[in-house]
């Protein structure tokens, strides 16, 4: 701060700001500092689930117009396109609910990422051919 008041941002954070004159001090005001998020990333950008139960762990990192990662804590709200196959926790671990696939996506700030494609394909554990064995008895039947 200058000594006309004008307060100048160096990082993220907050600082509490007095001013005195003439021996009395005012009432703090708090300033706070917060990068503007304009992007976000979700890693991995895709994932494949193989039995109902298993999870995958999404990592969304923001990024300000600069490109630089923002340096507040930045609180993300998951989603997903379809429940039905898959349901994220508000930490984005995805768990796999049935066959298919959804997209998820993390949003902060009022940005929203690219959607990262999860698909669940569960693993055939065997199979079964009915009748066990048969005879034929002429060509072409």
């Amino acid at each position: 701060m200058n000594t006309t008041g004008l307060v100048t941002a160096v990082a993220d954070g907050s600082a509490s700001i007095t001013a005195t004159a003439g021996g009395v001090t005012s009432s703090p005001v708090t300033v706070t500092v917060a990068q503007a998020v304009a992007s976000i990333e979700v890693v991995p950008p895709t994932a494949a689930l193989t039995s109902v139960g298993e999870t995958a762990q999404l990592t969304a990192t923001a990024y300000d117009a600069g490109g630089d990662v923002v340096g507040e804590v930045v609180t993300f709200t998951w989603a997903s396109s379809n429940t039905g196959v898959a349901t994220v926790s508000a930490s984005g671990l995805v768990t796999a609910v049935a066959d298919g696939s959804a997209d998820f996506t993390a949003t902060a700030g009022g940005v929203t990422s690219s959607a990262v494609t999860v698909t669940v394909a569960q693993a055939v554990a065997s199979v079964d051919v009915s009748p066990v064995a048969t005879t034929l008895t002429s060509v072409g039947e």
